[in-house]
């Protein structure tokens, strides 16, 4: 059966056998045990060891290079200016993880090596690259503002940047290459710098205050927490954009009332904050660990790198881990585009949509956007899950005040 991407829209009968709490009840305490590993729990070491495939050892040497990874990436772009073509993590061939710099140009193997890390040359920079990603959503956006309703042809499922590949990638159904060349001449972007690649899924949203928990929007659909967070006098938490419009209603299973949808936004973006007005609700700093045990405590938000682990959280399918694969990728939904988001394979469900992604160190990455579903439920089966997410920096950042909760 052909690959497909459908809305997370959650059936009523996906909630049953699972509980749904009053918000006071949500965040009722469940903390995260110490680890011998730099304290992870050892739930969440057995998660990274079953969905990444690591031993205790590379885990510990996997989060050295992680906390790393930020400082290369600053010392790089300083290094090698204009000539930067982007950082990204990977496995060498003992299975050890190391921080690989691109570099436009010759004479920085050197320079790559002060900074800890691998150094391959490539043709263009990041900065060509992403000129050409942005020729790529003109079209879509008429030039100028947000993305159109009526998007690219649907042939056309996504396009962003691949530093390990040195192209800007444009995914499309079989078959349908020359649509994706015409395309990318309308745009006006270098076709040298593009590479289009055809897959057998289209990317659609994922529908359905402690992230990862579901909630009922208007008393209909279902969705999953992102983040729990504060605006002014008001708390809540942030999640995706086309699981309800402005002022839909939010409230638990049981019915108990946990809100209203304070602004949304999609197309274009997949984000929305809903404010929490069940005066018992407490907004905590937690993610659902589900089968892992507990809950993993949000730390802050600091993006992770490509080639990072990251996990995910939503009552459909529980708390997944995968690799973070591609930031800044233009996904070409049936409702419009949407830009900016990331691409991991940690694998999705009907009903996870705005749940959490967060490393395993706690650094808060997004809420879950999309994903590829070709059995209707999940894609948990597939050898190489898709699944998207709306970062959370450009959530925070655009409404002024809006604060995430952590924890330490």
């Amino acid at each position: 059966m052909r690959n497909s991407l459908s809305i997370y829209r959650c059936r009523r009968s996906g909630l049953a056998g699972s509980v749904v709490l009053a918000a006071s009840q949500i965040f009722v305490a469940a903390s995260v045990a110490a680890a011998e590993n730099g304290g992870l729990s050892p739930a969440l070491q057995d998660a990274l060891q079953r969905d990444m495939g690591l031993s205790p050892e590379q885990i510990a040497q996997y989060r050295d290079v992680e906390r790393r990874m930020p400082s290369i990436e600053r010392d790089a772009r300083a290094a090698f200016g204009a000539a930067f073509g982007g950082i990204w993590m990977e496995r060498d061939t003992r299975g050890q993880y190391q921080a690989v710099i691109a570099v436009a140009g010759v004479g920085a193997d050197a320079a790559a090596r002060s900074l800890g890390a691998q150094v391959r040359r490539v043709d263009f920079s990041l900065a060509q690259l992403e000129t050409a990603r942005s020729h790529l959503d003109d079209p879509v956006r008429g030039f100028s503002g947000p993305a159109k309703a009526d998007g690219a042809d649907p042939r056309i499922h996504s396009w962003y940047v691949d530093p390990k590949r040195n192209s800007v990638i444009v995914n499309v159904d079989p078959g349908a290459t020359a649509v994706a060349v015409d395309f990318i001449a309308a745009s006006k972007a270098d076709a040298k710098l593009v590479r289009v690649v055809e897959e057998g899924s289209r990317p659609v949203p994922t529908f359905d205050i402690r992230g990862g928990d579901p909630y009922i929007i208007g008393g209909t659909s279902a969705c999953s927490i992102g983040f729990s967070v504060t605006l002014g006098i008001h708390n809540g938490y942030v999640t995706a954009g086309h699981c309800g419009a402005v002022n839909a209603t939010v409230t638990t299973a049981s019915g108990a009332s946990m809100g209203y949808f304070y602004d949304s936004v999609f197309p274009g973006s997949d984000l929305a904050v809903v404010h929490n007005t069940n005066s018992q609700g407490v907004p905590q700093p937690w993610v659902n660990a589900y089968s892992f045990g507990g809950n993993l405590i949000v730390r802050g938000s600091t993006p992770a790198a490509i080639g990072a682990t990251v996990c995910r959280s939503g009552f459909r399918t529980g708390a997944r881990c995968g690799v973070l694969n591609a930031t800044q990728v233009t996904v070409n939904y049936a409702a419009g585009p949407v830009t900016g988001l990331s691409m991991t394979s940690a694998c999705v469900g009907f009903g996870d949509s705005g749940g959490s992604f967060v490393t395993p160190d706690g650094q808060a990455q997004g809420v879950n956007s999309g994903g590829s579903i070709p059995n209707g439920v999940d894609n948990c089966a597939e050898p190489s899950p898709v699944s998207f997410f709306q970062p959370l920096l450009p959530i925070l950042l655009r409404y002024p005040g809006l604060t995430l909760v952590t924890g330490s």
